[in-house]
């Protein structure tokens, strides 16, 4: 193989002048869920406490000191939590190397507003932004769109089941296959028509729009997450961010016990995803798909929960933390993407949001610190030539 399925050896070792200041680390994972670990950082090789940086029970295989480290050579270690340290590995900090000092995820979680709607639009933007935008060509696109689903009631999901059983008995091929393309087609379908009726009522708050969006949310929520929509982890987030984002733009209309029934189903999509995320996916060297829509999903998600469970504020560390890691995953900072121009177009939407919701919140501008944004269009020249099929 070109490179083991997880990590295998911890980074940054070997002496090694990293690219960034800090440093972020990482070390191989358990794979056992519940695993937390230690970890301590420091110029001193005896690790003296007075000038360690240090991290216990964390729940996941990375670890940023978010500040500014002196230059020099640095020592750090790892362990399972309250076991045995690992061997003292080391790294150097240039006199010249690039500062990448991002806020903590506890300043990122203090960020988010109180208020209501986050996702698509802050509360304090909102008027602003709708005043600009509600005569363009684009929104009337959105409004146009959002019409046609005006007279489209949501499937319920004994009718969902029922076509799931029908698609399985027409296909020759993998029964796994036809289930996992169904639940896809079901959660990515819910979402965009929920997100079209969010948007239109954002840009006319005409009432229509928060009344049909409510009435597919509370269909949504009744399905089973264990049926035909949460067979894949495509169709769980689909499913997932389209209540959040019904929650979060009609939050003002909705009644206590849809909140309610809302948060419920919401966390137990939201909370399986992380929980199989955690001690896997930051230690995984590649895992296609959640790069792609499910990160994004998640990490939007969550940002709607924050203040209503109490989980959302790991699921939000997590997030955060993962992504200023590890992103762009398949890009490194030569400003390509190694799968090709048909992936990179479906990853576009997370690598330009997710950063934005960061600077939005703390200030911290991602893509001018990573340098594969500055990289890429040159990568787009080579790759996209005109009239090529890309």
């Amino acid at each position: 193989v070109l490179h083991p399925r997880y990590r295998s050896w911890p980074v940054p070792a070997g002496n090694v002048e990293v690219a960034d200041n800090p440093a972020i680390l990482m070390w191989p994972s358990t794979l056992f869920k519940g695993t937390t670990y230690d970890v301590r950082l420091s110029q001193d090789s005896n690790f003296d406490p007075s000038k360690t940086i240090s991290a216990q029970n964390i729940p996941w295989t990375i670890y940023n000191p978010h500040q500014k480290l002196n230059s020099g050579k640095w020592f750090w270690q790892y362990r399972l939590h309250n076991g045995t340290w690992s061997d003292a590995l080391q790294f150097r900090i240039g006199n010249n190397s690039p500062l990448a000092v991002s806020p903590s995820a506890g300043k990122f979680l203090s960020a988010i507003p109180d208020s209501y709607p986050r996702i698509l639009i802050d509360k304090k933007n909102e008027a602003a932004f709708v005043q600009q935008a509600k005569q363009t060509v684009d929104a009337r696109i959105f409004i146009n769109e959002a019409n046609k689903i005006l007279s489209v009631s949501p499937p319920q999901d004994e009718a969902l089941k029922h076509k799931s059983e029908q698609n399985v008995m027409k296909e020759n091929y993998k029964v796994g296959k036809v289930l996992d393309n169904d639940s896809k087609h079901i959660g990515f379908g819910a979402m965009a028509d929920v997100k079209l009726l969010c948007e239109a009522y954002i840009l006319t708050g005409d009432k229509k729009y928060a009344d049909k969006g409510i009435l597919w949310a509370r269909e949504i929520a009744s399905w089973d997450p264990d049926g035909p929509s949460g067979v894949s982890d495509f169709g769980d987030a689909g499913c997932m961010l389209a209540m959040a984002l019904a929650f979060d733009t009609f939050h003002d209309q909705l009644s206590s016990s849809d909140k309610k029934i809302l948060v419920n189903k919401i966390s137990i999509r939201a909370g399986r995803i992380y929980n199989y995320w955690i001690n896997d996916i930051d230690a995984k060297v590649l895992s296609n798909h959640v790069w792609q829509f499910l990160l994004h999903y998640f990490f939007e998600t969550a940002i709607a929960m924050h203040g209503q469970i109490k989980e959302a504020d790991n699921w939000l560390a997590y997030a955060y933390d993962l992504w200023l890691a590890r992103a762009p995953v398949l890009g490194g900072r030569e400003g390509g993407w190694l799968e090709g121009a048909s992936y990179f177009r479906i990853n576009m939407e997370t690598l330009l949001d997710i950063p934005v919701i960061i600077k939005n919140y703390t200030g911290y501008d991602f893509i001018n610190k990573n340098k594969w944004y500055a990289n890429n269009p040159y990568w787009l020249y080579y790759s996209f030539p005109p009239g090529s099929s890309a």
